[in-house]
């Protein structure tokens, strides 16, 4: 112990008295921890933290799989059969999530609304902190409309109001009791503030429907794959019963915790990665200064052998100047983290859950502090061996000869170098692919004009029946033409669902029919989906004729919706352009009839009368989808969204929108947002993933700069003598200059190479973030290569030409 003691005190006098090399050792490890503990902790917030309910490991996702083997959300009949008949799950339940529009309040608020069946509560393992769950009436259809409210709507909005007896809502139209309330840390399905029971809604009798999502609880003991087998062998059996009339040929079940974070898995552990990377080109440029500060020493070191210290006491003294260092390395990273996580959170994707708990808990912090310590052992270890070695005896009779510590500390310098090097390869390739290819993907055709564009989304109460829908035609139209005479408004047009913006686009099952006599009931709509010739799968969207116009969705053939097309009429259709070409390949599809009334209730035909460019409505990424667009003014959308193009101060129009809206129905809620925000949000993980690649990159390649200049400056002030004697014998100031730079570029070359190697290796894990791009793209390798040669050379350069101005007189004096 007192050794210890004696070691850290003896460790602390040499930091404090270089504090030039304590600083830019200390700031250097700072920089690697502090952005491996940033990530880390959003690492184990979002995957690695246990969900926030009773034994999440018995949680499950379930789906229906497809004969394709694409995963699917339930039908009603479906999930019913497998409710029943599962011997796995505890608890099975089906729910689904969407915004809703609460009214009877100061004024409308748009909330996200859980229906969820009767096992929901008892699967999740909650039950309300306030009031009571749903009683066995109000899960029945028809029975009295009840509600649950996440605590922050119960405090927040209603003012926590103690006796819920006299609280009641209207949600979408419907009076509402409320029954109970939940947790403070309960919000799931989807941040939901209201929950509702689905046995209160209509059930869907068709077994080709997906509406319902599906999660359960596994009995005590059994594991997912028990419980994947269990509900396979029911699919198959259902599959048996009911042939074509159910999509259900298997199932998937995921823990829950991988379903909510798959998409989000790969993004993060690259990210993690790559500040691991960061951290081994912060602690390579650490141990090149600590290997350059122990040649120094080495006199001190064979000194003190030869007073009797053994190897393994001089390798305690360098473990523990290290451990020194590394701590307070760590403790600075600590800061830089926390600073740095507060920034991370503002640029961080509205997709990556738990957002608000992400902090530096005592997990992180015991992270941060073992990474620390196996950095110290890193550096210690490596330093101790290449400062305890040779002859004692030939070391004390080199003296000064042996500042540089001969050959073997020479080769270990240019290979730390050459590994910083390396690792800043690494990163700035990485973040050149990701910025090429959120380029190549921002310049991808969308089909529609996405500047000057406001968007204003609008959830309404629902309509019950046609007096409902007529009254909601009327308000549209007085909404659309008073919208229309806002000053700067240029035009302005409705659609159902935002391109790139709606969070659930609502897709199905068409049908080409020509004889009306066909369709008389969904019976005869699930016959004839039967038949693949007659059927396909599209994209549904209601629509007014200025919908195209505004956003510049070009007419290919026929015509748009006009005054012909009334609720009256014959109901017309607009379809995309690739699904003229899939079902009528040779022939004009106006005048031809489609059948889509499984999307809004209405089997009357409709009337294709115009053929418009394809969208991408779901992703930039993705190809642009076939999609049938209805006339809104005969199949009046729930929810709908006014695009406008606008000249001048959008901040007045969006005032004056709200005006017109409200003045129509204050029950409208509307969220406004240019729509360039909606395609940056779009490309957002792929934004927050360059930004933070860039930060690394930046980092990386600013320490391998500091790396390079500090070793070239000490390599040249210990060879100050060669280099003396060198020009004495005629050596000229460039071949000074030409032989400092050339074994910098060495290095500086094999350390690209090495770098280069490292991301071809990686070329199937890099596919997978890329558009566009290809991980072996030669214009961003050699651009990294150009780029890092020649701010290596510029780094190099000064403590050259220094070299160069040597005086040989002084210098052999000095020697």
């Amino acid at each position: 112990m007192n050794n210890l003691w004696r070691d850290v005190r003896y460790g602390l006098r040499m930091l404090a008295k270089n504090p030039a090399f304590t600083f830019v050792a200390v700031l250097t490890l700072a920089l690697g921890i502090g952005a491996v503990t940033a990530i880390f902790s959003v690492v184990y917030t979002v995957l690695l933290r246990p969900l926030p309910y009773p034994a999440p490991d018995q949680l499950a996702r379930v789906w229906q799989v497809g004969s394709r083997g694409g995963r699917m959300n339930f039908s009603d009949p479906n999930f019913e059969e497998v409710r029943d008949a599962n011997r796995s799950f505890a608890a099975f339940a089906a729910f689904e999530a969407y915004p809703a529009t609460v009214t009877g309040l100061q004024e409308a608020l748009r909330v996200n609304q859980a229906v969820v069946s009767r096992q929901f509560l008892t699967a999740m393992g909650v039950q309300p902190t306030i009031g009571r769950a749903f009683s066995e009436d109000e899960m029945k259809f028809g029975g009295p409309p009840a509600a649950l409210l996440s605590y922050s709507f119960w405090k927040n909005t209603l003012g926590g109001a103690s006796d819920l007896s006299t609280l009641h809502l209207n949600i979408d139209g419907a009076p509402f009791s409320v029954v109970g309330v939940m947790p403070e840390n309960f919000s799931y399905p989807e941040d939901s503030q209201i929950w509702a029971p689905r046995e209160h809604f209509e059930r869907y009798p068709s077994r080709t429907a997906h509406n319902w999502k599906v999660i359960g609880r596994m009995r005590p003991g059994v594991q997912v794959e028990q419980a994947r087998a269990d509900l396979e062998g029911i699919a198959k059996e259902l599959k048996k019963k009911y042939g074509s009339d159910t999509d259900m040929s298997d199932t998937a079940a995921l823990p829950l915790q991988a379903a909510l974070t798959g998409n989000l898995r790969p993004a993060l552990l690259m990210l993690l990665a790559a500040a691991a990377i960061l951290l081994l080109a912060a602690c390579s440029n650490t141990a090149n200064l600590l290997l350059a500060k122990s040649a120094s020493r080495q006199k001190e070191m064979a000194v003190r052998v030869a007073l009797g210290a053994g190897r393994g006491r001089l390798a305690g003294q360098f473990l523990t100047e290290s451990v020194l260092l590394s701590l307070i390395g760590g403790a600075a990273g600590i800061l830089i983290a926390g600073a740095g996580l507060d920034v991370l959170l503002r640029f961080t994707p509205a997709t990556l859950p738990a957002l608000a708990s992400v902090h530096l808990n005592w997990v992180v912090l015991s992270f941060t502090v073992a990474l620390s310590l196996l950095t110290a052992c890193g550096l210690a270890l490596g330093v101790a061996f290449r400062s305890t070695r040779g002859d004692v005896v030939e070391t004390l009779k080199q003296g000064q000869q042996s500042k540089l510590g001969g050959a073997g500390h020479a080769r270990v310098r240019s290979l730390l170098m050459g590994l910083q090097v390396a690792m800043a390869t690494m990163l700035l390739v990485g973040a050149g692919l990701l910025g090429k290819s959120l380029i190549h993907l921002l310049e991808v055709p969308t089909g529609y004009r996405t500047d000057k564009i406001l968007t204003a989304e609008i959830y309404a109460p629902d309509m019950k029946n046609e007096a409902d829908k007529a009254r909601r035609r009327q308000e549209l139209d007085q909404v659309m033409e008073r919208v229309r005479a806002i000053p700067g408004v240029q035009s302005a047009g409705m659609v159902s669902s935002l391109p790139l913006g709606a969070k659930f686009f609502p897709d199905g099952t068409f049908l080409l029919v020509e004889d009306p006599k066909e369709m008389k009931s969904f019976k005869d709509f699930d016959a004839i989906a039967k038949i693949p010739e007659r059927s396909g799968d599209a994209y549904y969207q209601a629509a007014d004729d200025q919908y195209f116009r505004t956003m510049q969705i070009p007419l290919i053939s026929g015509r748009l919706f006009d005054e012909r097309d009334g609720p009256d009429t014959p109901h017309a259709a607009v379809i995309s352009e690739s699904l003229a070409r899939a079902k009528w390949p040779s022939l004009d599809p106006i005048g031809h009839h489609i059948e889509f009334g499984n999307m809004d209730g209405d089997l009357r035909l409709l009337t294709i009368v115009g053929v418009v460019g394809d969208v991408r409505n779901q992703g930039l990424g993705l190809e642009p989808e076939q999609t049938i667009y209805v006339n809104a003014r005969q199949r009046v959308p729930d929810v709908f969204s006014l695009v406008l193009h606008t000249e001048g101060d959008s901040a007045a129009v969006m005032s004056s929108v709200r005006s017109v809206l409200h003045g129509v129905d204050a029950d409208f809620a509307p969220k406004f947002q240019m729509f360039r925000q909606i395609v940056s949000q779009s490309v957002g993980d792929r934004e927050f993933q360059l930004y933070l690649l860039m930060i690394f990159a930046v980092t990386a390649l600013g320490l391998a700069i500091i790396g390079l200049y500090g070793v070239t400056s000490y390599v040249v002030g210990e060879r100050t003598p060669e280099i003396g004697v060198r020009m004495a014998l005629g050596a000229a100031k460039t071949d000074v200059l030409r032989m400092i730079l050339s074994q910098s570029a060495g290095t500086v070359l094999l350390g690209i190479l090495v770098g280069a190697g490292g991301i071809a290796a990686l070329t199937k894990v890099l596919q997978g973030f890329l558009y566009g791009v290809t991980p072996n793209d030669p214009i961003v390798f050699a651009g990294v290569g150009a780029l890092l040669m020649l701010v290596a050379m510029a780094a190099c350069y000064f403590p050259a030409r220094r070299a160069m101005r040597i005086d040989p007189i002084k210098a052999l004096r000095y020697e």
